[in-house]
């Protein structure tokens, strides 16, 4: 995107964030989709989060990632949240996430032009969160994050 990609001020974060008042909005086993601690939980060594606008194409993409003591830890968190997203998907709210899938250990949602990614590596849980950018944009932010984490 060269310079036009640019971080939003304000929006470069040390742990989640919990908008308790959207959150309430959706049933509970959705509200991830506005509580992040429902997504990387509280037993996290580090958390970074930063937001990045893309102003010409209305776009924006999102990196975070928590680090946790040991990859049990973050594997825990992963299932967790996994378990999470699915009964998100499964129950009569599922629209909310589009297109979504689960694995061992990447989870992603495509609802309209956004799209969700997650990823488990080594002790780090990842997500990369994007709205009008095609999904491969996504996908490439994610696989550089990871490939930074050792494991």
């Amino acid at each position: 995107a060269g310079t036009d990609m640019t971080i939003i001020p304000g929006m470069n974060t040390t742990s989640p964030i919990d908008d308790e008042g959207l959150a309430d909005t959706v049933p509970p086993e959705c509200r991830f989709m506005f509580a992040e601690t429902s997504i990387f939980g509280t037993d996290f060594t580090d958390f970074r989060k930063t937001v990045f606008q893309y102003p010409p194409r209305r776009a924006l993409i999102s990196e975070a990632a928590a680090v946790y003591p040991d990859p049990g830890a973050a594997q825990r968190a992963f299932d967790a949240f996994a378990a999470t997203l699915t009964a998100c998907g499964n129950s009569s709210s599922g629209a909310l996430l589009g297109d979504w899938s689960a694995g061992p250990d990447r989870l992603s949602t495509r609802p309209r032009d956004c799209g969700r990614d997650y990823r488990r590596k080594g002790v780090a849980l990842i997500e990369v969160v994007s709205c009008g950018l095609p999904a491969s944009v996504a996908e490439i932010v994610i696989s550089n994050m990871a490939d930074h984490v050792a494991g």
